[in-house]
């Protein structure tokens, strides 16, 4: 069954002190890289316990299946992970890619899953290792495993709670691991929303009855469908079907098609199934375009048509087969009355399937939409794709690898850079349509939300496939998703690449200039070392996004940094807020970034020196501000954005030479804000949102909606 998954994040802001420690080579990191070669690339873990990736080498043969093998070269090196891997880990998957086997491990305590924690071990032919990921949570304190309450107490839980969310019935235990070293034992309860499409997860402690995490689970996308688009060639093509079962319906042995019923009340857009292509007398489903329409036959033709094309050409092509319930099918329902598209489980039989809507233009006739969704089953299957967090603050690059994954698999197999060509014609610009063949890079095209940061992975991944070709690219696609953690960022997925395509070269599938491409590809787009701080100087605008949860304070998860050089008179971030309602504050800090940590299930800010509140439209900093600017100094600033919707922001920084010759009016050049009473190290609201020792109550619940806009997904 496909893993299907989106992140989202529960969010509580506390301002207190606590440091982050480091970590530095040790005896086992010298014996691994004196034994494999200087050249491996390795990083270590946050908390510097050990190394959490290993690649760019080859082992010695190891003896055995892939699993047994996996596990033996996990324990010989367990010192360099820095845990037994024999107490801890359960191989879940065993899978084949290209000439590539790829061993999954989950972490489990006390016979316990963890989500999202475990380790990924790629072995070539001859049994040699080539690259190791290892994200576990082995030095975390865990909950006791018997739970106090039982998943009927936490669907009541839910409905106290949460009363716009209806339990599935679907729910299972597991171990949520937080900050400060713990891991709670919580019910991880499958919903559906009755005032959005969403179908979220929620996170129910065991033990406390608190709600910790709601996380979607569908993935959001938009687009439609000719062959492969009606801008690229508005020709409707008469084509043959392929693997239909039925001589009555669009079913067949890789596609089922469907329509949504008329929507019901709020945002319940496609309640039921019903179909309205119906065959001829001569067996042919010969049905003109009509749009608009919401029951449109042409759009479960062509739903039909397309994820029959991309579901048998992964498995025929590459040897991914798609299996759900002992059937190979994935259900496609068109003529939604929403302006989006989604990959999820639309009817609730635990299988992933698509739906697809319309606005002013029929998304379902545009390909690129349907083969983007199937994408992030491909995705899915090999990682989960969830949430994660750092010192920066909340990481939404695990949505990003998601959403640069689905666009290549879409670009790839139309052969065409462009994805939501058609659809987008409603929706002009990047929220509609998206460019592989543009340039992205890191860290000017991170914009903190996942579809507008994709292209730095998606650019690179296109540039690779015109470098060496579709097959050869589209294996390398696979093989470094077999080989990403659940929580990947853009540094992973280039060093992942950079590892994977050594290992297949080394089986002959990719040749020393196919390497090469890769290796030039990673460097042009700056995916290795690749973190969420953006420059800016004089002159520079910077959009970004924040994330938004009705009440509730939550880090945008990107940072800036101005530099205040000697001699200027004046150093500015103007701030122009382009959505509707919604505060924020402003977070600065001296010579580092400002920094976050996880305590429990409150994300803490532990080091700034400057807080401004009040929804500023600049912060300025001068010798004649309050306080006055330190010349020769960075200063790095980050957001905390309060509203019930994301919100667009853009930055614009001016520095002033020479000085003015009069001192301008306080009023209008230094921030409304001045320097908080309180210490620096304590600068911030007078209570905090949640006290930093305290698990936070519902209301600390981001429940993420996917793209939140009209196509992007």
């Amino acid at each position: 069954m496909a893993k299907q998954g989106m992140s989202a994040l529960i969010i509580a802001i506390a301002l207190c002190a606590a440091p982050a420690g480091a970590s530095s080579l040790d005896s086992s990191t010298q014996a691994f890289l004196t034994e494999h070669g200087p050249g491996a690339l390795l990083a270590a873990r946050d908390d510097g316990l050990g190394v959490e990736f290993a690649g760019l080498f080859t082992s010695a043969p190891v003896a055995g299946e892939p699993d047994l093998a996996a596990l033996a070269f996990l324990e010989r090196w367990g010192d360099l992970w820095g845990y037994d891997p024999q107490e801890i880990l359960e191989v879940v998957e065993v899978a084949s890619i290209s000439t590539l086997t790829f061993v999954t491990f989950a972490e489990v305590h006390e016979g316990i899953p963890v989500e999202w924690a475990g380790a990924k071990v790629t072995l070539d032919p001859l049994g040699r290792v080539r690259q190791v990921v290892s994200r576990v949570s082995f030095s975390h304190e865990f909950a006791s495993p018997d739970p106090a309450l039982s998943p009927g107490d936490a669907y009541f839980v839910i409905a106290s709670k949460l009363p716009h969310l209806v339990p599935t019935g679907q729910d299972r235990l597991a171990y949520l691991p937080g900050g400060s070293g713990t891991a709670s034992l919580v019910w991880i309860v499958r919903t559906r929303d009755r005032s959005s499409p969403d179908a979220p997860a929620v996170y129910v402690d065991a033990h406390s009855g608190e709600i910790l995490l709601a996380r979607d689970t569908n993935v959001y996308a938009d687009g439609n469908v000719y062959d492969p688009n009606p801008v690229a060639d508005p020709t409707v093509y008469r084509r043959v079907l392929p693997n239909l079962t039925s001589t009555t319906n669009l079913d067949g042995t890789y596609a089922r098609s469907f329509s949504c019923t008329a929507p019901g009340g709020g945002w319940d857009y496609c309640p039921g199934r019903v179909r309205h292509a119906a065959p001829d007398t001569s067996g042919h489903y010969l049905f003109d375009p009509t749009e608009p329409s919401f029951t449109d036959p042409f759009s479960e033709v062509m739903g039909y048509y397309h994820m029959d094309r991309i579901n048998s050409h992964m498995e025929t092509a590459y040897g991914h087969a798609y299996t759900c319930g002992g059937h190979r099918w994935m259900d496609v329902t068109v003529n939604m009355d929403y302006g989006n598209a989604w990959m999820g489980d639309q009817d609730d039989d635990g299988c992933a399937d698509i739906t697809i809507g319309q606005d002013a233009y029929d998304y379902a006739y545009d390909s690129a939409i349907i083969y983007h969704e199937y994408g992030h089953t491909v995705n899915h299957e090999y990682s989960d794709l969830g949430w994660a967090f750092d010192g920066l603050g909340p990481d939404w690059s695990p949505q990003g690898v998601d959403e640069a994954f689905s666009d290549y698999w879409a670009a790839t197999l139309i052969g065409r850079s462009f994805v939501g060509e058609y659809a987008s014609l409603g929706t002009p610009g990047e929220l509609g349509w998206r460019d592989l063949a543009d340039h992205a890079i890191c860290p000017d095209n991170i914009f903190g939300e996942g579809h507008y940061d994709s292209p730095m992975l998606s650019t690179a991944l296109w540039d690779i496939r015109e470098g060496i070709g579709m097959d050869k690219a589209d294996r390398l696609a696979l093989a470094v998703l077999g080989s990403l953690s659940n929580t990947p960022d853009f540094d992973e997925a280039g060093r992942a690449l950079l590892s994977q395509a050594s290992a297949l070269q080394s089986t002959g599938v990719l040749s020393t200039a196919d390497v090469a491409v890769v290796d030039a590809a990673v460097a042009d787009h700056t995916l290795v070392g690749c973190e969420r701080i953006v420059t800016l100087e004089h002159g520079d605008t910077h959009l970004f996004f924040a994330q938004g949860f009705g009440g509730f304070d939550v880090p945008s998860g990107v940072q800036f940094m101005m530099y205040a050089p000697p001699g200027a008179t004046r150093l500015t971030a103007e701030i122009t807020q382009y959505t509707v309602g919604g505060e924020y504050t402003v977070y600065v800090n001296k010579g580092s970034p400002v920094h976050f940590t996880l305590e429990g299930w409150t994300l803490t800010i532990d080091d700034y020196d400057y807080m401004f509140d009040g929804s500023p439209d600049h912060v300025t900093f001068s010798e004649w501000s309050d306080p006055p600017v330190e010349w020769d100094t960075e200063y790095y600033y980050t957001y905390l954005h309060n509203s019930e919707f994301m919100a667009l922001y853009v930055n614009a920084i001016i520095i002033a030479f020479p000085p003015p010759d009069d001192e301008p009016d306080a009023a209008v050049d230094v921030v409304e804000d001045t320097v908080p009473d309180v210490p620096a190290d304590t600068t911030g609201d007078t209570e905090e949102d949640v006290p930093s020792d305290v698990t936070p109550d519902p209301g600390s619940i981001k429940e993420d909606r996917g793209c939140g806009c009209t196509l992007a997904n």
